[in-house]
């Protein structure tokens, strides 16, 4: 095919020439000049052919040299994959649970041992919120983990068997602070480790069927009536012992002890100056606040409440601290400055007889 189009071009090239030489040319023109068209056509196309047929075969190399590099590829790649799917697969295998009890083996026995739960059967989440539910417990109560319900329970055995449904229901209320600080399942929080054990205890020592209510007695019973002569609901008398057993376990005294347990405490804030009276205003309306803001969730009337209760001493002293500044002189007149002062017969605030002003109430 080359020699062919060579051919014709050099034909259609004497043709040309001929054609400028005119009437002097080698050749008479009537013999040359159909040729040089037919010599140019067959000499394009030949040409043409050749550079199609040359494509062909760079095409047909590319594809050689392609062929040759995916099939080493595919080679390399088959010597790798086996180790890679091997690891991957050995990953996949092994839950949170058994890396933790491949790493940590005596407290993941411990743990289970505690909760008397197969960690196998939970869900990555649940044993994930258990485990850090299981530290921050012995964190909080400073013992190794495989003590940690012993310790709780020795601290129980400090309370009456009958305090027993007040702790629970006050650790249920804990509960639900740290469901929402956690953000972990209710059931796999520390408190309600804590109300399990309890209910335990309860049921080993106490009156499973009694409720907290049923199980006042007659001494208790006098003693709120004595603590409040001016109330007379038995209703309001039975939520004021529960609140005064509630906070018998959190102040860890008697009840008969708490009135002075949180004078005593609150002494150790205010140093009985006139300057700092303010102090127990502001502690007065704090305490009305929480008294409202916990009923609803109690089930009490905010009187009846721990904060309620504490609001009635408070005010107590409040009203002692008033008497005791007037009678010392220390009281001043923040209007007109005037230190003639005296209390109200019925408010019991300040009343300043120079410019009439009413202050220090609540």
């Amino acid at each position: 095919m080359r020699i062919v189009g060579w051919l014709c071009v050099l034909i259609g090239t004497l043709n040309l020439m001929n054609v400028f030489l005119g009437e002097n040319g080698f050749l008479p023109m009537s013999v040359f000049a159909p040729v040089f068209w037919v010599t140019l056509i067959v000499g394009y196309f030949c040409f043409a052919k050749l550079k199609e047929k040359e494509i062909e075969k760079e095409k047909e190399k590319e594809k050689e040299v392609n062929k040759a590099a995916l099939a080493y590829l595919l080679q390399q790649t088959a010597k790798v994959r086996p180790k890679t799917v091997q690891v991957a697969e050995l990953h996949q295998q092994k839950t949170y649970w058994e890396n933790y009890k491949s790493c940590n083996p005596t407290i993941a026995s411990d743990i289970e041992n505690l909760l008397n739960v197969n960690f196998s059967e939970l869900s990555e989440i649940d044993v994930k919120e258990k485990i850090a539910s299981v530290e921050r417990l012995a964190k909080n109560l400073k013992c190794e983990i495989s003590q940690i319900k012993s310790t709780y329970l020795a601290e129980i055995e400090k309370y009456p068997v009958e305090l027993i449904p007040q702790i629970i229901e006050m650790t249920s209320r804990d509960l639900v602070k740290e469901v929402s600080t956690f953000h972990v399942s209710q059931d796999n929080t520390m408190s309600a480790m804590m109300i399990t054990w309890l209910k335990e205890r309860h049921e080993q020592f106490g009156k499973p069927s009694a409720k907290i209510n049923d199980a006042f007695t007659e001494d208790e019973m006098e003693f709120v009536k004595r603590l409040n002569p001016y109330t007379t609901d038995v209703a309001d008398l039975r939520e004021r012992l529960k609140s005064l057993r509630e906070m018998s376990v959190l102040f860890r005294c008697s009840m008969s002890e708490l009135h002075d347990f949180y004078i005593n405490d609150l002494r150790k804030n205010y140093d009985g100056k006139y300057e700092n009276f303010h102090w127990l205003l502001d502690a007065f309306k704090d305490m009305v606040d929480k008294a409202y803001e916990v009923a609803p969730r109690v089930g009490l009337k905010p009187s009846n409440t721990s904060y309620g209760i504490l609001c009635d001493w408070l005010f107590d002293f409040i009203t002692e601290e008033r008497k005791r500044f007037v009678d010392i002189g220390q009281v001043r007149c923040d209007m007109c400055g005037s230190h003639d002062i005296k209390l109200d017969l019925f408010t019991g605030y300040f009343v300043c007889n120079s410019c009439k002003r009413e202050f220090g109430g609540i």
